[in-house]
């Protein structure tokens, strides 16, 4: 899972990066099909290795935490 999570942080640089100069008009997000592999990995450490590293660059200020969520599969929408 590291290395997914590492994808998906290198994505969303990239996505940022692109938003930043004015390539890209919506604001970097990971969506459902970014996650699929973490939705079907059944190993507990596996998703605490991966929610780990997210933590971290969320920690850090790598990764914004205004994002909107609209997957159904977790509730609906609502903002974290």
């Amino acid at each position: 899972m590291r290395t997914l999570a590492q994808k998906l942080l290198h994505k969303l640089l990239a996505e940022g990066e692109r938003c930043a100069a004015g390539v890209r008009s919506r604001p970097p997000a990971l969506k459902a099909l970014d996650l699929a592999d973490y939705r079907n990995t059944v190993s507990l450490k596996d998703k605490d290795e991966f929610e780990s590293i997210m933590r971290a660059a969320r920690a850090q200020g790598a990764v914004c935490c205004g994002l909107i969520c609209s997957d159904t599969s977790i509730g609906g929408k609502y903002t974290t």
